[in-house]
C-alpha cells in the first residue's frame, strides 16, 4: 500500500492554492501521486497535516517540492521530424510575418527553446524573432537560462539535430567546458523567460506559435480543456499549436476553430 493511499489531498491542493496559487487538483492523479510519493520517501512525513504545515510554512521547502514533482525530462529536436516539420512546413509560413512570436508553455530546462532558436538562426529568421518560455518550476527556469547541459546529453542531443536537418554541427553552437556544454548566449538574445503556471493562469500576449510538448499527459481532461482555451486566446489567426505526439486536441470544445495541420506531429492551425 502506498503511504498516501489514505491521505486526504484535496484538502492539501486546497491549501497550496490559497497560500500560493498553485492548482494541483487537475493533474492526473495517478502521475501526480507517484511524484509525491517519491518526495516523501526523501522527505518523509508522518500525515498530510505535517506536510501541509511545512509547505506552507517553508516557501523554501515549497520550492523544492514543487521542483520534485514537475516531469523536466527532455532533450533537443526531441522527435526529430516534428522539428522538421517545423523547418519546412511552419516557418516557411511564418517567414513572410514581420515579426514572429513564439511561446514554449511548460519549457522546462530549456532544450527545446535552444532547438527553436538554432532553427530560426539557421533559416535567417532569428532577428525578428521574439519568443516568451514559461515554466511552473522557477529552478528550471534559472537552469535554462544558464544554458548548461551535461555532455554526455549531446550525442542524441547531436543525433536528434541531424535528422530534423540541422544544416551545420550542433557543436557549432555550444562550447565544451569539462563535463558540461555551455550553450552561445546569443541563443538567448531574443528569449524572455518567466514563471507560469499553465493551470492557473490567463492569456497574456498573442503568439504565432504555442509549443507546449509532452505537458497535457501530465493534467486531467478538466484542465488539457483549460489549457487549449488558454491556447486558444493567445494565438494569433491563423497561428499553431505544437503538443506532443501522445497528446491531442480533438476532444477540445472548441477543436472546430483549429485545422489540423499535421495529423502526425500533432500540429494544428488556429482557422
Amino acid at each position: 500500500m502506498n503511504k498516501i493511499e489514505n491521505w486526504n489531498l484535496d484538502s492539501l491542493y486546497e491549501k497550496l492554492q490559497n497560500k500560493y496559487n498553485l492548482d494541483l487538483s487537475n493533474y492526473a492523479a495517478a502521475s501526480l501521486e507517484r511524484r509525491i510519493e517519491r518526495f516523501l520517501s526523501l522527505h518523509p512525513f508522518e500525515d498530510v497535516v505535517a506536510l501541509t504545515q511545512k509547505l506552507l510554512n517553508d516557501v523554501t521547502f515549497f520550492d523544492l517540492f514543487v521542483q520534485e514533482i514537475t516531469v523536466n525530462t527532455t532533450e533537443m529536436f526531441r522527435d526529430p521530424q516534428c522539428w522538421n516539420s517545423i523547418r519546412t512546413e511552419i516557418l516557411k509560413h511564418l517567414k513572410e510575418f514581420p515579426s514572429i512570436r513564439i511561446w514554449h508553455a511548460g519549457c522546462s530546462s530549456g532544450e527545446e527553446v535552444f532547438s527553436m532558436a538554432i532553427l530560426l538562426k539557421e533559416e535567417g529568421l532569428y532577428h525578428k524573432a521574439k519568443m516568451v518560455a514559461s515554466d511552473l518550476n522557477k529552478e528550471v527556469i534559472l537552469n535554462a537560462t544558464k544554458g548548461k547541459y551535461s555532455l554526455k546529453s549531446m550525442p542524441l542531443n547531436e543525433e536528434n539535430y541531424i535528422k530534423s536537418g540541422g544544416r551545420h554541427a550542433l557543436s557549432d553552437y555550444y562550447t565544451t567546458k569539462d563535463s558540461d556544454v555551455i550553450m552561445d548566449p546569443y541563443l538567448l538574445e531574443n528569449v524572455k523567460f518567466l514563471k507560469h503556471d499553465l493551470s492557473a493562469g490567463s492569456s497574456f500576449s498573442k503568439f504565432d506559435m504555442i509549443l507546449c510538448r509532452n505537458v497535457m499527459i501530465y493534467f486531467n481532461k478538466t484542465l488539457q480543456e483549460r489549457v487549449f482555451h488558454l491556447f486558444h486566446q493567445s494565438l494569433f489567426k491563423k497561428g499553431f499549436v505544437v503538443i506532443g505526439k501522445k497528446e491531442t486536441m480533438s476532444y477540445y470544445e472548441n477543436f472546430r476553430s483549429f485545422s489540423e495541420y499535421d495529423s502526425i506531429e500533432k500540429i494544428y492551425q488556429l482557422i
